[in-house]
């Protein structure tokens, strides 16, 4: 979520209390503010509508809706309507899956 694939590939933590440790002592030095931003507003508007689609309990419908189908809808269609650069999204993305 903070964009430090690359440098956790390099460093390699094994176990969970290294990897929190490389998380404390690089998330705010080596962070990458537009994943950050990214992951963390997608989060954010999970839970929302998560918490929303209580209001519409007595439509059916709305409440069956995925909330993960809306934002992986929104944020595809959020780089043709928005300042976001293609290129370096696609870029994110690849990065995201490196070693996978």
């Amino acid at each position: 979520m903070f964009g430090l694939t690359e440098l956790e590939y390099a460093i390699n933590p094994q176990t969970t209390l290294e990897k929190f440790i490389f998380l404390v002592e690089n998330v705010f030095k080596h962070f990458h503010r537009t994943t950050t931003f990214i992951s963390f507003g997608a989060l954010l508007v999970l839970v929302i509508i998560r918490a929303g689609k209580n209001f519409f309990k007595k439509w059916w419908w709305i409440y069956r809706i995925p909330e993960v189908l809306i934002v992986v809808v929104v944020s595809t269609g959020m780089p043709q309507n928005s300042i976001y650069d293609i290129a370096r999204l696609a870029d994110l993305i690849k990065q995201s899956f490196v070693k996978y």
